[in-house]
């Protein structure tokens, strides 16, 4: 459980980081920062819920310290993030799908 809360303070870090960056943006709005937030915040603490509860099992290639927890929360929700704009079809990208 313990692990758990790091990986959740990694998931606040990065929220953070970023709600900084569009804070101060004229067009900012809560609902729609929330809107494009709150699935791939509670995404990425379900991975990194199951990859703490798997620790044992893959502790050969990732041992599971407060820090690697800390780092699973913040660089998975940045992960997640990318995956979900790749497959969105409003933006265009090299790799995903778009809706022309």
């Amino acid at each position: 459980m313990n692990l758990v809360l790091f990986v959740i303070l990694g998931a606040v870090l990065y929220i953070g980081f970023s709600l900084n960056e569009v804070k101060n943006k004229p067009e900012f709005q809560w609902k729609v920062y929330l809107k494009e937030n709150w699935l791939v915040s509670a995404l990425n603490v379900l991975c990194g819920v199951i990859l703490v509860l798997l620790k044992d099992d893959i502790g050969q290639w990732l041992p599971m310290t407060k820090l690697v927890a800390v780092f699973v929360g913040f660089s998975g929700q940045g992960i997640i993030k990318r995956i979900f704009k790749m497959l969105d079809g409003k933006v265009d990208t090299f790799i995903g799908y778009s809706e022309k």
